[in-house]
């Protein structure tokens, strides 16, 4: 049985194929091109782009129970922080109308928080969330199945990180290893 986050020897394109460099540079670039977007249209491709590329580095379906326990561990605060998104004022990008259609709202006085519930803005939010960890936890995990954690330090050590620093990095990689959902 695979170990969570632990490197397995396996013959893909992903696991032979590219350099370490390679892979972590594409890693940070989802990483902040996730962090940027916060819409669905845009985190949808790369969120299944990455659903692929673990399906052709065979990254272990079990791993992703740590993506899941991990939303559903934060779900509550994301909905309760949904609800302050309803006004209208919010949405640049979206028509300001269709964002602000409601579902389930109140107006309220207090504190001035003007608007609380859910609109159509609102829950779009709340799945570009989703969607936006989803997709960093997908590349996370391929980064980490198909990359030994030597290849990482060392190709982090040939970039002059401080010791310190790529110290942590396994450590905290060594935590998930021994974690088993």
């Amino acid at each position: 049985m695979p170990e969570i986050m632990g490197y397995q020897e396996k013959e893909t394109f992903f696991h032979g194929g590219l350099h370490t460099l390679t892979k972590m540079v594409v890693f940070l670039a989802v990483t902040f091109m996730a962090g940027l977007w916060l819409d669905v249209r845009y985190l949808a491709p790369l969120f299944l782009i990455g659903l692929a590329f673990n399906y052709v580095a065979k990254t272990p379906k079990k791993w992703f129970l740590v993506m899941l326990t991990a939303l559903a561990l934060t779900m509550l605060p994301t909905i309760r922080s949904t609800v302050g998104q309803a006004n209208p004022e919010y949405y640049k990008v979206l028509d300001p109308e269709w964002a602000a259609t409601s579902i389930a709202t109140i107006n309220t006085r207090i504190l001035g928080l003007g608007t609380l519930g859910f609109t159509y803005g609102s829950v779009m939010w709340l799945a570009g969330r989703i969607l936006r960890f989803a997709t960093v936890v997908t590349w996370a995990l391929l980064f980490i199945s198909t990359t030994p954690m030597f290849d990482i330090a060392n190709t982090l050590y040939a970039l002059k990180v401080p010791q310190p620093i790529v110290f942590v990095l396994q450590m905290t990689i060594a935590l998930f290893r021994i974690w088993r959902p």
